[in-house]
């Protein structure tokens, strides 16, 4: 099941984002049969990489395409 989060620039650095995806990652833990949450996300977005890992997620693999890097991460849940 696909899903974006992004948060409008003036509401960044609120916790916004951490809150929204922890409901998520909540949501798939007691309303689903899901074991992972799998997530791509650009290199260049170290503000979501950094609250990717601090909820778990841990970087599986990294793809190259042109001059954009992509890392998937990955939660077990």
């Amino acid at each position: 099941m696909p899903l974006g989060i992004t948060v409008l620039k003036e509401y960044q650095n609120q916790g916004i984002g951490t809150k929204l995806m922890l409901n998520a990652i909540n949501k798939a833990k007691n309303n689903t049969n899901m074991k992972r949450i799998l997530l791509s996300v650009d290199s260049k977005n170290c503000t979501a990489i950094h609250i990717y890992e601090n909820l778990g997620f841990k970087t599986s693999q990294t793809f190259i395409k042109g001059s954009k890097t992509t890392l998937e991460m990955i939660l077990e849940l």
